[in-house]
């Protein structure tokens, strides 16, 4: 193949060329990565003044205001950047990702990785969100980026996509086995082999470069020794059914919570900081649940620090005199309220991932279980069952689970006891999610449109692709509603426009109207001197609005024979004219995915 690099031609085998580009994508996500994380510490220092007992995190040592109001400040941030600044809306992260892709619409903008970037403002001041997905999307936007900038062919950028995702959660986790079949199972959804090679290299790069900077150290610290046997089998097959109803319960929550907000009739950079101040009024008594919750993971790994009676968790949980359930029972209300700081955190619109809080929760959950047997006498010990809750809730609530077998192996160093437990919980956790049509955190949107994601990649793409995507808000032509049909003609004669906007009073929409039309009304009317354009303007034209799929459009297209349609805003109170999109513009997408598959 050849491709073209600063106006010069190169030829180099395709799948060199790959492998090339694959350690080129994974370099720049694991610096970016490097980066992330620096940022997202200083970002913390900076909220929240560096305050050190015990080792413990340092949202503990806060005062209650204080606390209270820093998840505030940092969601007033981003939503006065994304929603009153840069106009920012619609998904973020991974199912950005994935729509794009199923969509044909593999060359990002830059300014897709604003959102990602500014999750920064939303972990370091204590957001119940997670680092990895926008992580993943500086990733893809990197691959895409350098797939265009060396003009290779759309099918080649897909595989640089992926690479960037894969090269992302390899860097995070340290999992570069995890970070490939994150990519191919979560974003590609299918498996070719020519993507196998660039998507592997980068994991393996991104994961290297991690661990120079950052250190050899998992995101999660597993116990020193797991007691395992099979005849706890059973048990971890209902976890499995466990973890798939909390990861139900999980999306379910963030669905609910998105929608709350959407019926909010406030500004949406003001809903952030909202969510915000709901999620630090929690942190108020349970600031476990704030941030990304890999300090506290950490604390349940080690089992003799989750006595609620001991130490620095004196307080924080109302104990029953003593009684044995009292931990049980504050590791099952952590577990709750991280689904609600969540929901709140990224139902708002604050950015962030839904990868940490689904860990969090998973092993709250198993800690919970595993606790439960043991003191039932029926296991020996709980921490095996918080490193499966782990893993059960990575493989219902992100759709995930080989990832979620990888990564768990991966940090509890290989250990072949891991094994069939793992595989048992994710089995089952799988099998309870296909009553729910395999719905998790990053697909729920598109299920809950109609969308069956692979089925439309295959044969239905234009019901991935919303309007917005595609929609002109300026250059085209416009006429004044009371000027007279022949005056208009004249007036546009010497231009090449077919069709023109018509404003009246106030400067409001009123129609759109075509050069034919002007014409066949001098033509056929002899008081044609006397109509204006309003007169000879359809106010009936179907409107569109911004979520609306192109699908849809095109049926609109089909119904009135139009080559434009106007588009509204659909959510706001006057339903405000936004632009037009053409009968052209749906067929050139439909065009653009057939190219990248």
């Amino acid at each position: 193949m050849q491709f073209v690099l600063a106006g010069r031609t190169f030829r180099i085998s395709r799948f060199f060329f790959l492998l090339i580009m694959g350690a080129l994508v994974g370099a720049l996500t694991g610096g970016v990565t490097v980066c992330f994380r620096l940022a997202a510490i200083k970002g913390e220092q900076l909220f929240f003044p560096a305050y050190h007992h015990a080792g413990l995190p340092e949202i503990w040592s806060l005062d209650a205001l204080e606390r209270m109001l820093m998840p505030a400040v940092g969601g007033l941030i981003c939503g006065l950047i994304l929603f009153r600044f840069g106009k920012f809306e619609g998904s973020h992260h991974i199912p950005a990702i994935l729509r794009a892709v199923a969509s044909g619409h593999i060359y990002f903008k830059l300014r897709m990785a604003v959102p990602s970037l500014l999750s920064i403002v939303t972990l370091a001041s204590g957001g119940s969100v997670g680092p990895e997905g926008p992580i993943a999307e500086i990733g893809s936007v990197t691959g895409s980026q350098i797939g265009r900038l060396v003009k290779i062919p759309p099918k080649m950028v897909k595989p640089l996509i992926g690479a960037g995702v894969a090269g992302g959660i390899a860097a995070v986790f340290n999992a570069p086995i995890g970070g490939l079949f994150f990519a191919i199972e979560v974003i590609l959804r299918d498996y070719e082999i020519a993507s196998f090679t660039p998507i592997a290299v980068s994991a393996v790069v991104a994961s290297v470069i991690a661990q120079f900077f950052l250190g050899d150290r998992m995101a999660i610290a597993f116990p020193a020794r797991l007691d395992i046997s099979a005849h706890d089998l059973p048990f971890f097959a209902l976890l499995g059914v466990v973890c798939g109803f909390l990861s139900i319960l999980y999306i379910r929550g963030l669905g609910a919570c998105h929608d709350q907000f959407h019926r909010i009739r406030i500004p949406m950079w003001l809903k952030p900081a909202i969510g915000g101040l709901c999620v630090g009024l929690i942190g108020l008594v349970f600031p476990n649940v704030m941030g990304e919750g890999y300090d506290w993971i950490r604390q349940v790994m080690r089992p003799e620090t989750i006595n609620p009676s001991e130490g620095w968790l004196r307080g924080a949980f109302l104990q029953v005199g003593g009684h044995w359930l009292a931990p049980v029972c504050f590791l099952l209300v952590l577990m709750f309220l991280k689904i609600l700081a969540t929901s709140l955190s990224l139902g708002s619109g604050n950015p962030g991932g839904s990868f940490a809080p689904a860990i969090f929760i998973g092993v709250m959950g198993g800690a919970a279980f595993g606790m439960l047997l043991k003191e039932l006498r029926w296991v020996p010990s709980q921490d095996a069952f918080a490193v499966m809750g782990m893993a059960g809730l990575i493989a219902g609530a992100l759709g995930a689970p080989i990832t979620a077998i990888m990564i768990t192996l991966r940090h509890g160093g290989n250990a072949p006891e891991l094994l069939l437990p793992v595989m048992t919980t994710v089995a089952l956790t799988v099998f309870v999610m296909q009553f729910s049509r395999n719905m998790s955190v990053y697909t729920l949107e598109f299920l809950r449109m109609g969308i069956d994601l692979d089925h439309a990649r295959e044969s239905d793409p234009l019901s991935l692709v919303r309007v917005q995507s595609v929609l002109h808000t300026s250059g085209f032509e416009e006429l004044p509603g009371d000027i007279p049909v022949c005056e208009a003609l004249e007036r546009v004669k010497e231009g090449l426009a077919r069709w023109f906007v018509v404003r009246g009073d106030g400067g409001q929409f009123a129609g759109i109207v075509s050069l034919h039309e002007m014409r066949m009304t001098i033509s056929e009317s002899e008081l044609s001197h006397l109509l204006v354009q309003t007169d000879i303007t359809d106010a009936f034209t179907p409107r569109l609005t911004p979520e609306m799929s192109l699908k849809d459009a095109l049926a609109y297209f089909g119904a009135s024979e139009a080559e434009v349609l106007p588009v509204f805003d659909s959510k706001a109170r006057d339903a405000a004219f936004l632009g037009v999109i053409s009968r052209q513009d749906a067929l050139n997408a439909y065009w653009q995915f057939t190219q990248a598959i």
